[in-house]
């Protein structure tokens, strides 16, 4: 590891990401998660009308990321409503993370190389470099999970505070959940990690002070029904596509025995997970000084393979820190030639470990580069929408029901009595093949649409690219545009 090349490269990597934030490009979670914050701050409580016709959410949606939907709206009322006003609350938590590590890794004395390595797997993953400013739970969650591993450390440092300690890392854990319930896994781990280790107070401490932060959760259930309407949203989401015929035990097999997807997704993850098992293979012997974040790590991972409804790659950043922080000591370890090096009992050449290495490592930050430099190329203008608005729709919008796509509410949300996500309809394909062409049209009325605005894949996906004349003819619609990039269509009143 040449330390002048990873300053430069972070320092490069660092600029790239400041240049991405300007004009970001709105992602759909940003709409559909933020949403909801728009309302909170609004009423107090979230609904959808992105999701009309989905499990109520238009009256009240209680199943939803509540910590970060009530901050959401702390937000966008201090603020007022914008996009970046909801992608900075995730890029607040970055730089809380950020600045947690900065405390830890002095006091664990790392050396500025580490450091220095560290943050750029960390700022160079392309995964953080995306999510970390979208209107999402991970990174929050990342952050608290982290301080939560801190103080759960701490716990096992300072024998006069153990149970103190404890507590407060009880604390952010149970945040965790009330930010996303894949948060459980950090209760979870933070319990067993104690429990494993033969300290059975602190991890009921650690657990009895999860339920004050875990309990935001609940914070707008009004009766106990709330309870069975919460099932009821959560079971019957079209995005989760599950077999009904799997038992629940089937269901957590399969998770379990299908994680490994999470690691091979793509060349972003594959590149890390390379690194990963190679670091880990010449230097396990090594790192097992190292045994409270390894033990973290495996309960985490293990513990999101159950909990997870979906293998998307996503849900890894919240342990990607633990994983990052032992490919670290482990590539310091390789580098440090006073260290026998063995694979299978078997002598390694440090020549070979550390070429190896630096090939992984540059196969890594030019996976997730390419991915940051193409994001930072995509840039968003919310005019862009008010534009379409002024050039097709010659009425008053207040009164005026559209279907369009997600990203259309920024900011056009205060200009329309209603505006549906086109993805609804699209969502909805999967319990309703008819939702194409005619009957996708013949559907909106149902909402009483006066508007279609589409976006690509859902022009294709409903049918609507080469769609005959006579279908608009028949189902009482004119068609004012049809591109590859947008389509708009118009009820004939």
């Amino acid at each position: 590891m040449n330390k002048k090349y990873l300053q430069y490269f972070l320092v490069s990597t660092i600029i790239l990401y400041i240049y991405s934030l300007i004009h970001r490009i709105a992602d759909v979670d940003d709409a559909w998660v933020g949403e909801l914050a728009y309302f909170q701050s609004k009423l107090g409580f979230a609904r959808s009308e992105l999701m009309r016709g989905v499990t109520m959410q238009e009256i009240r949606h209680v199943c939803h990321h509540k910590f970060l939907t009530i901050q959401g709206g702390w937000f966008v009322n201090l603020f007022g409503w914008s996009l970046y006003t909801l992608k900075s609350v995730s890029l607040m938590y970055f730089l809380i993370f950020i600045g947690s590590f900065w405390h830890y890794a002095k006091s664990k004395s790392l050396s500025k190389e580490s450091i220095i390595l560290f943050f750029s797997l960390l700022m160079a993953n392309a995964l953080v470099f995306e999510f970390s400013f979208i209107y999402r739970p991970e990174l929050p969650v990342m952050a608290l999970g982290f301080l939560s591993f801190i103080f759960l450390e701490k716990s096992f440092e300072q024998k006069n505070k153990i149970l103190f300690n404890a507590a407060i890392a009880g604390l952010f854990a149970g945040l965790c959940v009330a930010t996303h319930l894949n948060g459980v896994v950090f209760p979870v781990a933070g319990f067993l990690l104690l429990a494993l280790n033969k300290k059975f107070l602190p991890a009921f401490i650690f657990g009895i002070f999860t339920l004050p932060t875990i309990a935001i959760y609940f914070y707008d259930f009004r009766s106990m029904s709330d309870f069975a309407f919460w099932s009821y949203q959560m079971n019957n989401i079209p995005s989760i596509d599950e077999s009904p015929n799997k038992s629940l035990a089937m269901r957590i097999l399969f998770n379990f025995l299908t994680e490994h997807k999470r690691f091979f997704h793509s060349p972003i993850e594959l590149s890390f997970t390379l690194l990963l098992i190679f670091v880990f293979s010449f230097t396990i012997s090594f790192l097992k000084k190292y045994k409270l974040i390894l033990m973290y790590s495996f309960i985490l991972i293990m513990t999101i393979s159950l909990f997870s409804v979906h293998k998307s790659s996503k849900y890894s950043i919240i342990y990607l820190p633990y994983l990052m922080l032992l490919v670290t000591y482990g590539l310091q370890i390789i580098h440090d030639k006073r260290n026998e090096l063995q694979i299978f009992n078997q002598p390694i050449n440090h020549k070979f470990a550390i070429g190896f290495s630096t090939v992984l490592l540059l196969f890594y930050f030019t996976a997730n580069s390419v991915f940051n430099v193409r994001l930072c190329s995509d840039k968003f203008y919310p005019k862009q929408n008010s534009d379409i608005v002024k050039s097709y729709i010659h009425e008053n919008t207040s009164s005026l029901r559209i279907v369009a796509p997600m990203t259309f509410i920024f900011n056009e949300i205060d200009s329309f009595k209603s505006i549906q996500g086109e993805m609804y309809y699209t969502e909805m394909q999967k319990k309703d093949t008819t939702l194409y062409q005619l009957g996708f049209l013949q559907a909106t009325k149902k909402y009483h649409i006066d508007y279609i605005l589409l976006s690509p894949p859902h022009i294709e996906m409903l049918g609507m690219k080469n769609c005959a004349k006579e279908v608009y003819k028949n189902s009482g619609f004119e068609l004012l545009l049809n591109s590859d990039k947008l389509v708009i269509i118009k009820r004939i009143k």
